[in-house]
């Protein structure tokens, strides 16, 4: 206290000096509240977080009596690398900020003191960081007291690749009932292939054995996904490993004859156990099944429900995950300020050309020759719709004008949404949404009958939904698995050749009208990413690899004859088109198994 006052003297003149010392007699019961008074517009001084802080931090996260993954100090602490996060422990509060999707976030605070205090010490820092202020991880239940501390100064967005899937721990030991029948039947293959299969508890002695199996895991993952780094992933794992027993941790590892073939680790928080990891060996994938009910046996066997965590998105985890028919999800998203963006929507001005290929790049990691590319032979600001805050560029789409022929003849004006995208600093506060539908009703307006899209995933389907879009087109492609029968052979005809005969073969077809810009860009590109067209008189294929990407044919039934050749030798991979459409004298039967082809996702 007297180094307090020393310095305090010694900062102010005596006039001022009085005025804050009756201040704080007045007005201040301690000196740590007259110190957080003078402090309340700097920068909380968040800490890294070690080990040592694991009773502490780990004892506040407890008082969330939240049962997910993000309040667990063993989680929090092996993704450090991934996430960044920091900590402090103010004003009897806890702390977290972390970064996820390329912005800072804070966790919901956690504690027993001033809320809407610590809510305002939050939202001065990060305006002190010059950072959109943002609480991830949040729970409908951790949101309603913060709502309560600000009134109206919140909102709250749930994130449903975040979701937490939350199962009875009996029903998955047991696997009782019909709609697990498919997994009691995995069970019952398991046993009979391998009657010697044994198991035990995760301890030291097998602890590198399992970071064996995680390695061999995660070199076939790679290879079935080139684009995925498992490198974090893997620290991750390997600092559980080493903390063990530090964190309170429990495991199990699969044997067949006396290898380990899976392992699963998590923790008890409350009455649920939550699976952190859960890996199986490449050679022996049926142990998945078994793995999982060794788990709700004997890791959970004094729990209620078991948390299986999040998909984060993959349509793959998502299916697996709901093949268990979880009871509930511990629903999170995220919390932003009210209003707290400006935005103004308009069309793109060559001005802002740098800054939509930046975001491009960023966003779908495509290369900037491709993008530079696109931009001199097809991009045009006028199709361009952008959303700009103080003179950055929020979210962008394009809206590519084509012509649709219908399976009656007719022709109809089309847009094609293109390239929607949005800072990943600017999502969640409903920018998008404003967008499309500003830009959807100006071409509405122009005469344009109807929009369409082909969406990335299950997520986009579900988006694109709310604003009206229906499945109803497609586009697909065929997977070579053996030789080419019947594909003749590599033509010799030149790109103006080849598009004379693509509109030749879309007289009276139903489809997708390219402009010969439009069909060049796509035909180039293709042959510059290494595709080779084939002629047999009656068709052109065009084959990018081991992927038959499309068949021009004089008619139909010629192009019919061609999938039909290679059919046992190929597989077949659809793709959902959605459309939109504004025209009131047009209805989704005049449009429906409409082919898209050659458009930009191919």
């Amino acid at each position: 206290m007297n180094f307090f006052f020393v310095n305090f003297a010694s900062f102010f003149n005596r006039s001022t000096r009085k005025t804050i010392l009756k201040l704080y007699h007045n007005h201040f019961k301690t000196i740590s509240n007259f110190v957080m008074f003078f402090s309340h517009h700097r920068m909380i001084p968040f800490k890294d977080i070690t080990i040592d802080d694991a009773d502490k931090i780990g004892r506040l996260l407890k008082m969330s009596n939240i049962p997910g993954c993000d309040f667990s100090f063993a989680t929090i602490f092996c993704w450090l690398e991934l996430y960044k996060t920091k900590f402090t422990i103010q004003n009897d509060f806890l702390l977290l900020r972390y970064q996820a999707d390329g912005l800072w976030q804070y966790m919901p605070p956690i504690g027993n003191g001033d809320l809407r205090y610590t809510l305002q010490t939050m939202l001065d820092d990060a305006a002190e960081r010059n950072e959109p202020f943002a609480i991830g991880a949040c729970t409908p239940e951790l949101f309603g007291p913060i709502s309560d501390a600000m009134p109206e100064k919140f909102f709250f967005t749930e994130k449903r690749d975040q979701f937490e899937y939350i199962y009875s721990r009996e029903k998955l030991a047991t696997l009782t009932g019909k709609n697990l029948q498919a997994k009691r039947n995995h069970i019952n293959r398991f046993i009979a292939k391998y009657p010697d299969f044994s198991y035990e508890p995760l301890n030291g002695n097998c602890k590198h054995e399992c970071m064996d199996l995680y390695d061999a895991w995660a070199a076939q993952h790679q290879k079935e996904n080139p684009q995925s780094d498992l490198s974090l992933e893997r620290k991750s794992v390997e600092k559980a490993m080493l903390h063990f027993e530090d964190f309170g941790l429990r495991g199990i590892t699969l044997r067949i004859n006396g290898k380990s073939v899976a392992f699963a680790f998590g923790e008890k928080i409350g009455n649920t156990f939550i699976v952190h990891t859960e890996k199986t060996h490449p050679d022996f994938r049926d142990a998945y099944a078994m793995i999982n009910k060794l788990t709700a046996e004997h890791l959970a066997s004094d729990c209620l429900y078991i948390n299986r965590e999040e998909d984060m998105g993959i349509p793959s985890l998502r299916t697996a995950k709901l093949q268990y028919h979880p009871i509930s999800f511990l629903r999170k998203g995220i919390i932003r300020i009210k209003n707290s963006i400006r935005f103004d929507i308009a069309h793109a001005t060559p001005a802002d050309n740098e800054q939509i290929k930046t975001l491009w790049h960023d966003i779908f990691g495509d290369e900037m020759a491709f993008i530079d590319h696109f931009f001199e032979k097809i991009y045009q600001n006028k199709h361009t719709w952008v959303a700009t805050s103080d003179e950055k560029i929020a979210a962008s789409a394009q809206l590519l004008p084509y012509t649709l022929l219908t399976q009656d003849g007719r022709e109809l004006k089309a847009a094609y949404l293109f390239c929607v995208m949005t800072d990943k600093r600017f999502r969640h506060f409903g920018i998008m949404e404003q967008l499309l539908n500003k830009a959807i009703s100006e071409q509405r307006d122009n005469g344009c009958d109807l929009f369409f899209l082909i969406p990335a995933n299950e997520y986009a389907i579900k988006y694109y939904e709310k604003f009206g879009f229906r499945q109803c087109l497609g586009t697909s492609a065929s997977k070579i698995n053996g030789s080419l029968p019947g594909l003749g052979a590599k033509t010799s005809k030149s790109t103006d050749e080849i598009y004379n005969f693509y509109c030749e073969s879309q007289i009276g077809r139903s489809g997708v009208l390219l402009s010969e810009t439009q069909f060049t860009f796509a035909y180039e590109q293709l042959l510059q990413e290494g595709a080779e067209v084939y002629e047999n008189g009656r068709c052109l294929s065009i084959v990018k690899g081991d992927i038959l990407v499309g068949v021009i044919g004089k008619s139909e039934t010629d192009e019919n004859e061609i999938y039909s050749k290679i059919g046992s030798n190929s597989t077949l991979c659809n793709l959902p088109g959605m459309a939109l459409i504004t025209n009131p004298a047009i209805d989704y039967g005049q449009i429906g198994g409409i082919r898209l082809k050659f458009l930009y996702e191919i």
